[in-house]
């Protein structure tokens, strides 16, 4: 089990998730906050973050 806790998100979307993300932080000290910023779509099927936060339609290659 990992304490580590990534999230990604366009640098658009940071000014909305940062307050959310404070927050997370304050509740939940033990656990590392990992928050990526990337115009890249990052796979969330290899690992590459737990959640990643989009502004456009589901992608093609998201499971339901």
């Amino acid at each position: 089990m990992s304490d580590e806790f990534i999230v990604a998100s366009l640098s658009a979307v940071a000014p909305l998730l940062l307050p959310l993300l404070k927050v997370f932080r304050i509740q939940h000290p033990a656990i590392l906050l990992r928050y990526l910023i990337s115009g890249t779509l990052f796979r969330l099927e290899y690992g590459e973050a737990h959640v990643a936060v989009r502004t456009r339609p589901k992608p093609s290659d998201l499971r339901t």
